[in-house]
């Protein structure tokens, strides 16, 4: 993830996730308020590498993300921590 930098804090309710490519053919974002739920945002497959997400809590708590990459056939995720803006 080259943005935002991995353990920052949000600065309001709307985030724009940008990364790498690598060599991956497909993504998928998910946000969650526990480790490998996206009960914030869910993308479903996208092939962007630039995501913009609305309704992100203001409540400073702890926000997890996923972000999965297709190689070939196969996928795989790397997980990302960040504190929600305390508005």
């Amino acid at each position: 993830m080259t943005s935002p930098t991995p353990g920052s804090t949000f600065g309001s309710s709307t985030v724009t996730f940008n990364w790498t490519a690598g060599s991956a053919s497909a993504y998928w974002l998910y946000l969650g308020s526990s480790l490998g739920t996206y009960d914030i945002y869910n993308s479903g497959s996208i092939t962007v590498r630039l995501k913009t997400v609305s309704s992100i809590p203001t409540d400073g708590r702890t926000i997890y993300v996923r972000l999965w990459s297709r190689v070939g056939t196969s996928w795989k995720f790397i997980d990302y921590t960040y504190t929600a803006s305390s508005s």
